[in-house]
């Protein structure tokens, strides 16, 4: 999924390469070996995206696009939605494994808030490959490098073609 927005300037390797896939954007037999990193996705969500967000999920909890009522609370800008950033974590790891195999897990564990208008990175690891079962651990970072959601993982590959 190559994304970006005029007010959203997120791209995926694939995109930075002009186009073409990036090296180690998709899962293969090499790249689903312990301790292989898939090229992190990094953007910057915006206002606008915490509100698509939550239009398609219908959640409109105040915290996420009414800063006035973010600041009552104590917080000194707007949040993302937890689930948004599971979503992007998803994405990242079902850009991996492309068209050879599938997300077939996801589990998060919210560890800190990100706001809007400051980079996020999606990043991952494989940690274990047993057959054509793929465990990853994944996180979210802020722009300090702190891990603000940290989760698991599976991709099932699929056999290769001839197998």
């Amino acid at each position: 999924m190559n994304e970006a927005t005029s007010d959203n300037e997120a791209t995926s390797d694939s995109q930075a390469a002009g186009g073409k896939e990036a090296a180690g954007r998709t899962a293969t037999a090499r790249s689903a070996e312990a301790g292989f990193e898939p090229p992190p996705l990094r953007l910057t969500p915006t206002l606008r995206d915490i509100v698509r967000y939550a239009g398609a999920a219908g959640d409109f909890y105040e915290m996420h696009y009414d800063l006035d009522f973010a600041r009552r609370l104590g917080h000194p800008e707007l949040s993302l939605h937890g689930l948004y950033k599971a979503a992007l974590l998803g994405r990242l790891v079902s850009e991996w494994a492309g068209d050879a195999g599938r997300l077939t897990s996801l589990s998060v564990r919210y560890r800190g808030m990100d706001v809007r208008d400051r980079e996020l990175t999606c990043a991952a690891r494989v940690e274990s490959a047993d057959g054509g079962r793929v465990e990853l651990t994944i996180r979210t970072e802020n722009a300090e490098g702190e891990a603000t959601t940290v989760g698991t993982a599976v991709v099932t590959l699929d056999p290769p073609a001839g197998a």
